[in-house]
């Protein structure tokens, strides 16, 4: 998950009267300006204190103000990557977004068409039926993910979904030969080097499924490609997010509806 949808997501989660939210809810409208400033000038600027500031990217996942700032300082000069949803600045003004966004529709359902089978299905459902955890380390969160996770859970496998790298460091040393961990990192492409992820994973033995572009970096690493992505980002969620929410469904029709 980058930055910037933590801290949104953050927000979200705080009490409408927290100490918290009301931090976060100045940061998110004072981004441009949160990039140059030090712990003392953002407690200043939210009304809160250096303390606060500490404890709230501890809560959020990050080790250290330096590690969450550096991030930010990332996600605000270089917003325009971080939210590629929108159509692109070198479009013309006369583009059609809901055009556009219709063909990034149709390049996700042409990649599932082409590359998914209800057999495949059916197969991933089985291997994750015989595996003991299952983990899904993504830069974002998907309803497909965490209705699988859902699923997973109520068949009694140990299965997590982590979002941090320094969450996937630590639990992909927990992970063994029983183990298949799942990775779609599209959105660390240029903002996280993945490759200590996949490393850890490979020494563990446990069992790597990636869904990415024939010219990801991380292709080396997989034990298993579950979907080929060479499209826009959108267009690669939309069509992983699909996967993942027609395995919850197979796997739960096959292992829960008895």
């Amino acid at each position: 998950m980058n930055v910037l949808q933590n801290l949104v997501e953050f927000y979200n989660q705080q009490p409408v009267d927290g100490t918290y939210r009301e931090v976060a809810g100045r940061m998110l409208q004072n981004l441009p300006e949160m990039a140059d400033l030090t712990v003392y000038e953002i407690a200043d600027l939210t009304s809160s204190s250096r303390t606060t500031i500490w404890r709230m990217v501890q809560k959020m996942g990050y080790e250290s103000f330096k590690d969450f700032h550096h991030a930010l300082q990332g996600a605000v000069r270089n917003y325009p990557y971080y939210n590629r949803v929108l159509v692109r600045a070198e479009d013309s003004e006369d583009s059609d977004p809901i055009r556009a966004a219709a063909d990034m529709l149709r390049g996700a359902a042409d990649i599932l068409e082409s590359q998914i089978t209800p057999e495949r299905v059916n197969e991933l459902a089985e291997q994750m039926h015989m595996a003991e955890k299952i983990r899904f380390y993504l830069p974002f969160h998907l309803f497909g993910a965490y209705s699988l996770q859902q699923n997973l859970a109520m068949a009694g496998k140990d299965t997590a979904f982590l979002c941090l790298f320094t969450e996937m460091m630590k639990d992909a040393k927990t992970l063994g030969n029983d183990s298949i961990a799942i990775l779609c990192p599209i959105d660390h492409a240029e903002t996280q080097d993945m490759r200590p992820v996949f490393r850890e994973l490979r020494e563990r033995e446990a069992e790597i499924w990636l869904a990415g572009g024939k010219r990801s970096m991380y292709r080396k690493y997989a034990d298993r490609v579950i979907l080929d992505m060479d499209v826009d980002p959108f267009g690669a969620t939309y069509a992983f997010e699909s996967l993942l929410l027609a395995v919850s469904k197979t796997f739960r029709s096959r292992y829960l509806d008895r």
